[in-house]
């Protein structure tokens, strides 16, 4: 995904301390901006920085029947974007996505990926459109979901953080420790945009974060969008799979 690799996850933190409908307020005793949560786009409102899930969608007849689904890729130009691309494929449901938007620092990058999209695309008269962005606002702008996969500063940036922390005799790591906080340090600017520019463009949309250090920039971004951040990571997955297979190599399971 152009990220360079996925390292160790904190949790991420849990549903608000605010009880359901209660109004957040700022230390000051203003109202937090999320007290004036906008409706959904079936007219509902949720909790304070909450959007709910539809529990159905208004029939969209330009689709036959389903209502457009929005998702947004930022790190459009990763390798891991065609895997994602063939899972939507694969979905027929009319709750799948119909527009996908990707957005890229390096255009070079973009344009290979969204050569392979149209290629993967060919045989699929359902296949999602693919469009790419100019810039963040327009990849942003009325989406439902955004799927944020970026590395702020790139590879370069990762191998200088990792360097200086073996040369200091610490272990260099992208998520935790040296590595982490000086990573952290020059995401969060970024991420502070990103769910600012959702928060303003797509205020109902869900941002699912995928961008390392996972749990910092999950909490940074949800200080803005609220409940309505979603932060994941695969290294709990692999650390599954790696203890399945310690089990089985044991006949335990």
């Amino acid at each position: 995904d152009g990220r360079g690799g996925v390292g160790l996850c904190r949790d991420q933190e849990g549903p608000s301390a605010h009880p359901p409908g209660a109004a957040a307020r700022t230390p000051g005793g203003q109202h937090d901006h999320r007290d004036h949560q906008p409706p959904d786009r079936h007219g509902r409102r949720g909790p304070a920085g909450h959007r709910p899930f539809p529990a159905r969608f208004v029939p969209h007849p330009a689709d036959g029947g389903a209502a457009p689904m929005k998702l947004t890729l930022l790190g459009g130009g990763g390798f891991r974007v065609p895997l994602m691309f063939r899972t939507l494929l694969a979905d027929q449901s009319d709750r799948r996505v119909t527009e996908l938007r990707l957005w890229d620092t390096d255009a070079g990058r973009l344009a290979v990926i969204r050569s392979i999209l149209q290629a993967m695309a060919q045989g699929h008269p359902r296949a999602p459109e693919v469009r790419v962005a100019q810039n963040l606002e327009e990849a942003v702008t009325g989406t439902d979901f955004v799927f944020s996969a970026i590395r702020v500063g790139g590879t370069e940036g990762r191998a200088t953080e990792e360097t200086i922390a073996h040369c200091c005799g610490v272990l260099g790591q992208e998520t935790t420790g040296f590595g982490g906080l000086d990573y952290a340090l020059r995401g969060i600017p970024t991420a502070v945009r990103i769910a600012e520019t959702i928060a303003r463009l797509a205020p109902g949309a869900h941002l699912i974060n995928f961008t390392n250090p996972a749990g910092i920039i999950t909490e940074v971004s949800s200080r803005i969008l609220g409940d309505r951040v979603i932060g994941i990571c695969d290294s709990p997955v692999g650390l599954a799979r790696r203890v399945l297979d310690t089990l089985e190599g044991a006949g335990l399971v």
